[in-house]
């Protein structure tokens, strides 16, 4: 209702080794039109990290992975820091389960916190 627009891009590169890791570089910006005081919207905020993805279990029923990344702020000279797990189980063959846990570190408005994250959502297939 306010008018303003973002854009959002995010662009990974990576190499897989072994269909169960993978490595590499994530450019992330995020830039609105106007600032709000209403909600966070940064201006050419952008990050540069290195993330790193392990799966421990790729099977018909279930699905893990286990990754995480460290970049770089330019903006606000800041190091973001996150880990992440996340599990798709199929309990049968038409009902699934997923769940995702993380815990990072990043900075809004000058301000460094930390975070810790939960989803889980279960779908059933007709």
């Amino acid at each position: 209702s306010d008018d303003n627009s973002s854009n959002r891009l995010q662009l990974r590169l990576g190499k897989i080794f072994k269909k169960t890791f993978s490595l590499g570089y994530e450019y992330y910006y995020y830039n609105f039109k106007d600032q709000s005081h209403l909600y966070w919207s940064p201006q050419n905020f952008d990050s540069h990290s290195l993330w790193a993805d392990w799966i421990p279990v790729d099977d018909d029923e279930a699905y893990t992975i286990i990754g995480g990344k460290v970049g770089y702020l330019p903006s606000e000279e800041f190091i973001i820091r996150e880990v992440y797990g996340s599990v798709i189980y199929k309990v049968s063959e038409v009902f699934t389960v997923q769940g995702r846990l993380a815990f990072s570190t990043t900075i809004q408005s000058e301000k460094g916190y930390s975070s810790t994250s939960f989803g889980l959502a279960a779908f059933w297939n007709l």
